[in-house]
């Protein structure tokens, strides 16, 4: 089935949720020996003279997520379907010495625990390591979330979590010598998301004399300041997601299908390989006075 040739109702202007954001600095440390937390990362926005903007993400080891941030918008942002997120007061600094990179990030976590993340870079974040990240199985249910890393870096001894008054190491990734490892601690420079959501919208429906439907060849979204924009491109049976200049970050197959009353979208992803078990189904539904859109990952 060819899905730049279905009609969307101009009533709905987007049928996907998503989200799309730069941050200054992505930074992570997955934890050595907790018993509940697999891993601590934060995203980090400096704007201007003012405190940083920061969401704070500690993920449990059954995958679940909580976001933690000191910004209203983000919490706005970020807290749909079913994400639990947590207003609190957040510290962050970034510090470059010689030829490395340091980051700290303080905040008081859901669990009333202070949580204290702290990187040692191997070196400043450089070009070379940029790139598709790959999100694990992080809240897979949840969202469908493309990162690009523009610059980045491994940690090094040093990286670690403190939870309360106990210190757990970032995880050993290479063991270089005696006294000196690679951890499973990054960090990035200009850290690119474009997030599709799972939920459910309603739409309030105009009269059907003011609707005229357009063909769906592309969508568009932009990040809040519209410096970033992420397109999602329909050519015939095929898909792909564009990311500021990075073009088929994502790639897949889409069709549509049409019921009675009802239309649904899908995308089914199929590089890279992590993205395969994240389909996109958007089933858009006319109920009385409103579209209803319910969307499904996984």
């Amino acid at each position: 089935m060819r899905i730049d040739g279905w009609l969307l109702s101009a009533a709905i202007e987007n049928p996907l949720d998503v989200t799309v954001f730069r941050d200054d600095i992505h930074v992570m440390v997955y934890m050595d020996g907790h018993p509940e937390f697999e891993a601590v990362e934060a995203m980090i926005r400096f704007v201007n003279d003012e405190s940083p903007i920061v969401r704070a993400i500690v993920t449990l080891h059954d995958q679940s997520q909580i976001d933690h941030t000191n910004d209203t918008s983000v919490r706005d942002a970020t807290s749909v379907g079913g994400r639990r997120v947590v207003t609190t007061d957040v510290s962050a600094s970034v510090v470059r010495q010689a030829a490395r990179i340091h980051a700290r990030v303080s905040f008081a976590a859901y669990s009333g625990e202070v949580i204290d993340l702290r990187f040692v870079g191997a070196g400043l974040p450089h070009a070379d390591h940029s790139g598709l990240s790959d999100p694990g199985g992080h809240s897979s249910r949840l969202s469908l979330p493309i990162m690009w890393r523009e610059k980045s870096t491994v940690g090094i001894d040093g990286s670690c979590v403190h939870v309360g008054d106990k210190a757990y190491d970032a995880t050993v990734l290479r063991q270089v010598t005696a006294d000196y490892a690679i951890r499973r601690a990054y960090l990035t420079e200009g850290h690119r998301m474009a997030v599709i959501r799972a939920g459910n919208r309603k739409i309030a429906r105009r009269k059907s004399s003011e609707i005229s439907p357009r063909l769906l060849d592309r969508l568009v979204f932009t990040s809040p300041d519209a410096a970033l924009q992420f397109s999602i491109v329909f050519i015939g049976g095929a898909f792909r997601c564009d990311l500021g200049e990075v073009e088929g970050i994502v790639t897949g197959e889409a069709w549509t299908e049409k019921g009675d009353a009802c239309w649904t979208l899908v995308l089914q992803p199929q590089s890279p390989a992590w993205a395969v078990e994240r389909r996109v189904v958007v089933r858009i539904e006319e109920a009385e006075g409103s579209y209803d859109i319910a969307t499904t990952i996984g």
